[in-house]
């Protein structure tokens, strides 16, 4: 899986809209240990930072789901106005046919391992609501970027 993360962040490209973890257990037992949830929670920080520092124009969006850390990924925006777009479109006060919003957290975050590797001024806690067919589903998510992309985040999300 480790490998395959690698590969897949060494083989984006201009086209490439994610990075994400390959093998996602979809049919097996999907818990994993903490030692092993933190090392793959590293191994995209470190994918993020060194996406961030790679020098292009494009925008990095860590989309961290900490309940299920392999729903998470690697947004990648050709801009900040495909940022700012995409968070527009899941504003929670928008209405249309996308199946979640996005609202900005209040609470904190349980898992204290997240706080030690990331400042502040890099993440915000939001609520993903999902509707699915009228089920609604709150899932707790972590976004994680540059400080720059973080306050666009937040001012969009307000």
């Amino acid at each position: 899986m480790m490998v395959n993360l690698d590969r897949l962040a060494e083989t984006t490209n201009d086209t490439s809209d994610e990075i994400f973890i390959a093998e996602s257990f979809d049919y097996f037992n999907r818990k994993i240990s903490k030692p092993y949830k933190i090392e793959l929670f590293e191994k995209l920080l470190n994918i993020l930072g060194a996406k961030q520092k790679s020098g292009d124009k494009r925008c990095y969006l860590l989309w961290y789901i900490p309940d299920d850390i392999f729903e998470s990924i690697i947004l990648i925006f050709d801009g900040f106005n495909e940022l700012e777009v995409f968070l527009k479109e899941r504003n929670h006060n928008v209405v249309d046919t996308d199946n979640y919003r996005l609202v900005l957290s209040e609470g904190k975050l349980t898992e204290s391992y997240i706080n030690d590797r990331v400042k502040n001024e890099e993440m915000v806690s939001v609520i993903a609501t999902i509707d699915n067919e009228g089920f609604l589903d709150k899932v707790p998510l972590v976004l994680i970027a540059s400080e720059q992309i973080i306050s666009v985040v937040k001012k969009e999300l307000k």
